[in-house]
């Protein structure tokens, strides 16, 4: 399973890919339970023993996993807020986080997190060109301007499209990194890591990922 090179990412889910199963999306606090005693059992499977488990929200009964990988995968859990950020230096082996501020991490390396590693997030569109590539981000992205938590709760693509179809002619939010010039992507980066985000994952919208990597390659690897 090529030790080294995965982790298992995990969250408390979102309403669109939670209300597929026809029960309540919970709140938030009660999602975090969720999430705790699910790690908790998936650390227990992990030992590759019989196991069985009565809890708030799951019950297993005589589950083992027969086949585990040489080394364990880490698990880690990604947060928005601060008492995520607690949860996952708890529970977790890293963090990962798409907040650029400083506060998700604090709270993580305060709770017992600061030796885990620390996963930050930018979204980037790079093209030939700052028109080109604010067509992109209206094409591929346009919901870039709809808030955090409206994100969590809309149940359907559809709601997506109809929320972007009321806000008229897509808005591009005014700090987004996109265009050809390196400069905003590395002041992006240096920020996240002068917030405590030791690994950075940029995200690329659009389809032009080969041309994304030639940029990176060529303009931001030099730095």
């Amino acid at each position: 399973m090529m030790p080294n090179r995965f982790f298992l990412g995990l969250g408390t889910g979102e309403y669109l890919n939670e209300h597929i199963l026809g029960d309540p999306c919970p709140r938030i606090e009660t999602r975090q339970e969720m999430l705790s005693e699910a790690i908790h059992i998936i650390r227990e499977l992990w030992n590759g023993k019989e196991y069985s488990y009565d809890g708030t929200y799951f019950t297993v009964r005589d589950a083992r996993i027969y086949t585990l990988p040489e080394k364990l995968h880490p698990i880690y859990m990604a947060a928005s807020g601060a008492d995520s950020a607690e949860t996952a230096a708890e529970i977790a082996d890293g963090l990962i986080s798409i907040s650029s501020g400083d506060e998700i991490v604090k709270a993580f390396k305060k709770r017992g997190g600061s030796e885990k590693p620390c996963f930050g997030s930018v979204k980037v569109c790079w093209a030939y060109s700052m028109d080109k590539a604010k067509q992109v981000v209206k094409q591929w992205w346009p919901i870039s301007a709809v808030s955090g938590p409206l994100h969590a709760d809309l149940p359907t693509p559809k709601h997506f499209e109809d929320v972007v179809e009321a806000m008229g002619e897509p808005k591009i939010p005014e700090d987004s990194i996109i265009g050809p010039n390196p400069t905003p992507y590395l002041k992006a980066i240096q920020s996240l890591q002068e917030n405590g985000y030791d690994h950075i994952y940029i995200h690329q919208i659009g389809p032009n990922q080969e041309g994304f990597l030639k940029f990176f390659e060529s303009e931001l690897c030099l730095f």
